[in-house]
């Protein structure tokens, strides 16, 4: 049996391809698929039901917008490339169908699924998260992303990881096993269902409606980051929680234990500063406070001592009176005492001639007429 070399292979294949005229400039519908403008060309793929074929519009010049779904006619030829062994059909011309049947059977489900509320089933987001379960492919680079972010973030969050297939026949299934697993775990805080970008087939087991229903039935939180950030799959949808990334998902489920740190240690530093503005205020007022208070005592001492001494000034007045009263009242016993009344109640008289007091016997004679008071009244006498 001849032996051929892989070049020998693909150059015949090739060369059979580029041969055939009824391959030349035909017309191929399809609907688009991962479209995208890598400097002056067009890479997008063209699928329908059964089959899909890489694409490529050399010097494509934009004549309308194209978007995820768009059901087209692309005028070219098919090629064969040697070096990396794959068929691609070379366009020319495309011209709009209108949307694919492909996007149109995903609308309609969308729809569907909203009008029976199940975008609507959400669940909120858990206080405490110490054990994450991640349902993704045990090969991709979204587990190793998620990983890395909840390491670097948050060393006390787990991560029990449930590998699944995330693209191909099945798959699906797989990924509604794997809700309804995890979902029985008391362990598991939440879910993470993830995976990495890929074209609009690679992520077409998320938009199944065995996913979008386990996804809005489940239990447990569920965060969905499937995809690029332009990315939207029925499983955001369902999720309880759409993150554009799996390692933005992971960022969203824990907490960054330094900036806890630092943030706990800037409060420490703020309510140090403010119990230090507080302390020197309340000093401040305080100490204001003490010399109203030192001043208002003083004024209150002086307005006391002014009464005092305006009642000393007042008692000495008194005193004064009463030296004075005192003095009046032995110069009154004195007088009293003296009083010629109280002689005369004793039994003397007292003698009066011509008006003037009599002191002594030689002051009458003989035949003189003199008056005699006595206590209770007064006689008059001659001399004999």
């Amino acid at each position: 049996m001849r032996t051929y070399s892989v070049f020998q292979v693909t150059s015949y294949l090739k060369n059979v391809i580029d041969s055939e005229e009824l391959l030349k400039n035909i017309i191929i519908c399809g609907e688009i698929s991962n479209f995208k403008v890598t400097g002056p060309n067009a890479y997008f793929t063209l699928k329908d039901e059964q089959a899909q074929i890489p694409c490529v519009f050399f010097e494509y010049v934009p004549q309308f917008l194209i978007k995820e779904g768009d059901k087209v006619y692309c005028q070219g030829s098919p090629s064969f490339y040697i070096r990396g062994g794959r068929l691609s059909f070379i366009v020319n011309k495309i011209d709009v169908a209108g949307e694919g049947e492909e996007y149109l059977k995903l609308l309609r489900l969308k729809e569907k699924l909203k009008n029976e509320g199940l975008f609507d089933l959400k669940i909120p987001f858990p206080k405490h998260i110490k054990k994450i379960g991640v349902i993704t492919s045990a090969e991709g680079a979204a587990i190793y992303d998620i990983i890395s972010v909840v390491q670097r973030r948050d060393k006390s969050v787990n991560i029990a990881v449930y590998p699944v297939r995330v693209q191909g026949i099945g798959a699906e299934y797989e990924i509604v096993d794997a809700i309804k697993q995890l979902e029985n775990y008391e362990s598991i805080d939440c879910i993470l269902v993830a995976r990495g970008g890929g074209s609009y087939e690679d992520l077409s087991a998320f938009n199944t409606e065995e996913v979008a229903r386990a996804v809005a039935m489940c239990k447990k939180f569920v965060v969905s980051a499937v995809g690029h950030e332009t990315d939207y799959t029925l499983c955001d949808f369902s999720a309880d929680l759409r993150a554009p990334t799996p390692s933005a998902a992971a960022e969203v489920l824990t907490k960054n234990t330094q900036e806890i740190v630092n943030n706990i240690k800037q409060k420490i530093k703020y309510l140090a500063k403010s119990l230090s503005e507080f302390y020197s205020y309340n000093y401040t007022k305080l100490n204001y406070s003490f010399l109203r208070l030192g001043s208002a005592a003083e004024s209150k001492l002086y307005r006391i001592r002014d009464k005092i001494l305006s009642k000393v000034n007042k008692l000495q007045s008194i005193s004064f009176f009463n030296d004075k009263h005192n003095l009046y009242n032995q110069a009154f016993s004195r007088l009293k005492s003296n009083n010629p009344k109280k002689i005369l109640s004793l039994g003397y008289a007292k003698v009066y001639k011509d008006g003037k007091s009599v002191n002594s016997a030689r002051d009458v004679r003989k035949g003189d007429e003199v008056t005699m008071f006595f206590k209770d009244g007064k006689v008059n006498a001659d001399i004999l």
